[in-house]
């Protein structure tokens, strides 16, 4: 009454033993697929979370606001292990930059500061001499203020001022006319 396939097997209990045999095979592999894809997200997370906190990083440096003394963990000698060695590097070059570039400013002020001071002194120094200036070109350029000369013509006395004078010259050469005679 059953269908006998060769050997003496039954045709429906080879199929349900085929489509038992086919379900095990395709949830083994749907297992497997399940743990490929977990395994592949795995790997890709561990790739990509360094690969991210160097991209974090570089974009809050870039931005201004990163903190230079961030040193980023090398676990491994591969291409993400160098990168994250590369970064390590370039950012105590920076810092060494930016001491550099400190040290240079600090110094600066204090040239600033006593270039300053210097200023001031040469600026006081130029009035005091200008008032000097001053000083000399009021008395060169009024001679009748000094002397007995201006006495006399502060008190109205010109004419006997230039009298005074006339005779000074008078005196001299009479002096000089008994040293200074032809023999």
């Amino acid at each position: 009454t059953g269908v006998y396939a060769c050997g003496g097997v039954r045709k429906a209990e080879t199929m349900d033993e085929a489509y038992g045999l086919l379900r095990v095979v395709a949830i083994v592999l749907s297992l497997g697929a399940v743990f490929l894809v977990l395994v592949i997200a795995a790997t890709g997370r561990a790739i990509a979370r360094p690969i991210v906190r160097t991209q974090k990083a570089l974009a809050e440096i870039a931005e201004g606001h990163g903190n230079l003394s961030q040193v980023l963990d090398v676990r491994s000698n591969d291409e993400i292990g160098q990168l994250a060695t590369s970064f390590n590097s370039f950012t105590a070059r920076l810092r060494g930059i930016i001491t550099t570039v400190n040290g240079a400013v600090a110094t600066l002020r204090t040239v600033g500061h006593q270039l300053s001071a210097t200023m001031e002194q040469t600026s006081s120094a130029v009035h005091q001499i200008n008032a000097n200036i001053s000083s000399v070109e009021q008395q060169v350029h009024h001679p009748l203020q000094t002397g007995r000369a201006a006495r006399l013509h502060q008190h109205g006395h010109v004419r006997s001022a230039s009298r005074a004078h006339q005779h000074g010259r008078h005196r001299h050469r009479r002096r000089l006319g008994h040293v200074v005679r032809p023999p």
